[in-house]
C-alpha cells in the first residue's frame, strides 16, 4: 500500500488555492500532484433540439439528465474525448473533425467547497438531420431531444444553465 505525505505550501499572494503535492513515502522523493480534471461536454444540435442523456444507475446524479460528458482519458485530446464520450453514451458517431472548435470552457465547480475541480470544454455540433440514437443502459439509460420548453428535466451538474445559454446562440450557426 503506497502512502502519500501532504507538503505544505506557503499560501500564495493571489488568494488561490495551490495544486497540492503528494511525496511518495515508499519510493523516495517522487512527487505526485492533486490538481484540476480536464472534461468535455457536448450540446449536439438538430434544429431547435439538443439531445441530452439521463445518467447511469452506476454514475454520479443517476437519473439526471446531462448533455453527453466526461473526462478526458489519459491519451485524448479534447476532441478525440468529445467524439469517445458522444458515442459511449448516446450511441452517435461524429468525426473527430467536427470537434475542431471548442465553444467554450470553464471551471465546473466551487473551488471553496469542492475537493475536485473540473475544466470542462464545450462542444457545439450542429447536424442537418436526426442521428440514430442508442444508450446501453450503463453510460445512459435514456435520452431525450430538449428544446427550451423541456427544461423542467431533472438535470445533473449546470448543464440547465449551459443548454440555456446555447439555446439562444442556434441562430447564429
Amino acid at each position: 500500500m503506497e502512502k502519500f505525505m501532504k507538503s505544505k505550501h506557503i499560501a500564495p499572494i493571489y488568494g488561490n488555492k495551490e495544486n497540492t503535492c503528494y511525496t511518495k513515502e515508499n519510493i523516495g522523493d517522487e512527487k505526485v500532484w492533486k490538481s484540476r480534471n480536464a472534461a468535455v461536454c457536448v450540446a449536439l444540435q438538430v434544429g431547435d433540439k439538443i439531445l441530452v442523456v439521463k445518467r447511469g444507475k452506476e454514475l454520479s446524479h443517476s437519473g439526471k439528465y446531462c448533455l453527453p460528458c466526461g473526462y478526458l482519458d489519459w491519451d485524448e485530446n479534447c476532441s478525440q474525448a468529445a467524439s469517445r464520450e458522444l458515442y459511449e453514451e448516446a450511441g452517435v458517431h461524429v468525426s473527430e473533425s467536427a470537434f475542431d472548435k471548442v465553444g467554450a470552457y470553464e471551471v465546473v465547480s466551487d473551488p471553496k467547497k469542492d475537493e475536485l475541480q473540473n475544466i470542462t470544454f464545450h462542444y457545439h455540433i450542429k447536424l442537418n438531420k436526426l442521428p440514430s440514437v442508442k444508450v446501453d443502459g450503463k453510460e445512459a439509460t435514456e435520452y431525450a431531444w430538449v428544446t427550451n420548453d423541456d427544461l423542467c428535466l431533472d438535470f445533473a451538474f449546470n448543464h440547465k444553465k449551459r443548454i440555456e445559454k446555447i439555446i439562444p446562440q442556434f441562430s447564429s450557426f
